[in-house]
This record gives C-alpha cells, sequence and structure tokens, in this order.
C-alpha cells in the first residue's frame, strides 16, 4: 500500500505524537507499504528524510509557543501535490488539535479522497493553557461539522472514544498505543534510594508540581528520603525546582535524553507518577509499567491501565497521591503488564484501519 501520514510533529521534535508518527512510519514500511509522512518545520531546523521506503517530508508551520500548528501555503501546496502524485490508498492524520487536520480534512474531501481519510483525534478535552483553552470554545463547533466528512476513526482508548462520541458525535475503532520493543531489552533496577520519576513535557497541565508535594508528604509518612527525578523539560520547571526546594525534596533533573539513555533512567526507579490533567493515552506511562515500574497516575484517562497493575488516583487530592505513591513503594511490585509493541499495534492498524471495509 502506498500511506500517507500527516501530522505536525516528527523527531527530532520531541512529544507524544512525534513518537507515535515515528513508531508508525518505520513500521510500515518494514513491512513493506511505501510510506510519506508530511509534517511542519519549526522552533529551529528539522531535515527531510529519506530511507527506504519511508520518507519524511517537512514543510513550514505557524506554530506560536509550540501550539495550534497551522497551516501555511506550503503545507496546501505539498498536501495537494502528494495525493495527486503520490495517490495514497490511506491517507492517515493525526491531532484535530493542530489547524493542519482540519485543513487536510477538507482538501482531501475537495479532491475526492474521502473513502481514503483514517483520523486519530488524540483529543485531550479543551485546550492546556488559557489561550489555547479560549480558542477551543470557538473552535469544536467548526471542527465537528469538518469531522463529518470523515468516515474512519481511531482512538487510542475507551476513554478518548467517549470524548470523540460526546464531542463530535464519531463512533471509533479502538486501538491502544503500543511500546517499542526495546523498552522489553531493559531491566528494571532498584535505585540506591527511594526514587519516584516524572517523564515528559513539564507544563502547567501536567500538574508536576502536585507530584511534588506528594512526594514531599510521602518522605514524611515514610521517614525517609525520596528523590524527585524529572527526565524531560518545559515551561513549568522553574515552579517545579521552586517547589521542590520549599518541601525539602531532593531533585534530580536530567532534562530530554537520548532513548538508551531514557529507558535505564525511567526502570531506575521506585515509582513513576504522572498526574497530568489530560491524556489520551500515556506512552511513557506504558513504558514504565512495561519495564516493571509501578505507577501512580491519574483518573480519568490512567484508568486504561488499572488492568496492568497501576495506582489510579484522583490527583486533585493530594492525600490520596501520597497513599498510593507509598504503596507503590513499598508494597510487592504487582505490575502485570505486557504491553503491546509498536509492531502488533501497526499490523493492527493495517488490518481494523486501512484494509477494512467501513
Amino acid at each position: 500500500m502506498r500511506i500517507l501520514l500527516v501530522g505536525h510533529a516528527y523527531p527530532p521534535y520531541a512529544g507524544g505524537l512525534s513518537h507515535v508518527l515515528y513508531s508508525t512510519s518505520i513500521r510500515l514500511a518494514a513491512m513493506g507499504h511505501d510510506v510519506v509522512v508530511l509534517g511542519l518545520r519549526y522552533g529551529g531546523y528539522a531535515p527531510d528524510i529519506s530511507v527506504g521506503r519511508l520518507k519524511v517530508i517537512r514543510v513550514p508551520g505557524i506554530a506560536p509557543r509550540e501550539s495550534y500548528f497551522a497551516p501555511t501555503p506550503q503545507f496546501i501546496t505539498k498536501f495537494i501535490e502528494l495525493i495527486r502524485g503520490f495517490d495514497p490508498d490511506v491517507v492517515h492524520m493525526h491531532n484535530v488539535g493542530s489547524l493542519i487536520i482540519p485543513t487536510a480534512i477538507m482538501i482531501a474531501k475537495a479532491l475526492g479522497m474521502n473513502d481514503r481519510v483514517v483520523l486519530t483525534p488524540h483529543h485531550h478535552e479543551e485546550g492546556s493553557r488559557a489561550d489555547t483553552r479560549a480558542m477551543w470554545i470557538l473552535y469544536r463547533p467548526v471542527l465537528r461539522k469538518v469531522l463529518r466528512n470523515v468516515r474512519r476513526v481511531h482512538t487510542v482508548s475507551e476513554f478518548e472514544r467517549a470524548l470523540v462520541l460526546r464531542d463530535f458525535g464519531m463512533d471509533s475503532v479502538v486501538i491502544p498505543n503500543g511500546v517499542s520493543e526495546d523498552v522489553y531489552e531493559i531491566r528494571r533496577e532498584d535505585p540506591e534510594e527511594l526514587t519516584v520519576t516524572y517523564a515528559g513535557r513539564v507544563e502547567g497541565y501536567k500538574r508536576v508540581d502536585l507530584a511534588v508535594i506528594a512526594v514531599a508528604q510521602a518522605q514524611r509518612v515514610l521517614g525517609t528520603r525520596v528523590v524527585f527525578k524529572v527526565i524531560g523539560d518545559g515551561p513549568a520547571m522553574g515552579r517545579v525546582r521552586e517547589l521542590a526546594k520549599v518541601h525539602g525534596v531532593e531533585l534530580m533533573h536530567t532534562g530530554f535524553l537520548p532513548r538508551r539513555e531514557y529507558l535505564r533512567e525511567l526502570a531506575r526507579s521506585s515509582a513513576f507518577i504522572n498526574l497530568s490533567r489530560y491524556e489520551a493515552f500515556s506512552i511513557v506511562t506504558a513504558e514504565a509499567l512495561a519495564l516493571g515500574v509501578p505507577a501512580v497516575i491519574a483518573k480519568p484517562w490512567g484508568r486504561i491501565f488499572r488492568g496492568y497493575g497501576a495506582y489510579v488516583v484522583d490527583a486533585e487530592d493530594i492525600k490520596e497521591v501520597t497513599k498510593a505513591l507509598v504503596r507503590a513503594m513499598t508494597e510487592p511490585i504487582n505490575v502485570n503488564a505486557r504491553v503491546p509493541t509498536w509492531s502488533e499495534v501497526v499490523g493492527e492498524y493495517v488490518r481494523k484501519l486501512y484494509n477494512s471495509h467501513w
């Protein structure tokens, strides 16, 4: 098959969408499909890529504060060129929070490609900042009308499926994200000191500040020092440092790390914590559980991981979070996680999304 993937981010850009597009594209190409990824170039130079059956094409995008990801004339021109020249059997679009996606959906309809479009919304209910929340109020009804043109929709959890059904009136096929096979090459290690780890972007909606407070209270309950390790970075990191100092929490901040080093640091954890307000599916949580690291995560999105042994909590209830964190660090590890690999997940894409008759 000829498959066109459309989404704003692809490595070296960091983030969940970038990881999904990379993981999907390389496995589709390895299966023998011809794959083109159309993404944006923003916030610094990122090259086009051509390796075997995989091509990554980037065009300039409009992304103030790494958000909105609005189309430019170059994006529209290149998308039309690919539809006509590459003639994809499938056009798999990712993330309705990026303005390039409704644009691409409307162009695909105008060019008679409606039946070939697959949409993965990565829907999070609302924006993560005051300005994006305000824009979402205006954007959602417009998006709902645009999405009526899409017949094949894929969501990554039952939680996201319910959101998409509620907000856009669209049902979907649920195929959860996977983990890369390299996760199963790493073994969990007990750190020298009790260590709670957070990994990912450090932004307000991720509520890493609440994690600091929970670690501080867990120290008092346990009567011993607990290190809080942050693998990643972002605009809320200053607030995290300030709270760690105020509450007497030893902070280990590594920044973003190369893949192998990141997995080793994640594996050297007593527990993992993610109290994010918005997640369709947390890949880093899946990776922590696959490594055998107990995870304390937030409702409602975290419920998808309950069957893997995660502690799912009300993040606004610090007592509940602290209790779960203490249990995660002191109880025998009861992680039942054989999280599917990306190869398995992409195989499901081909069978259920690309080849099926909807």
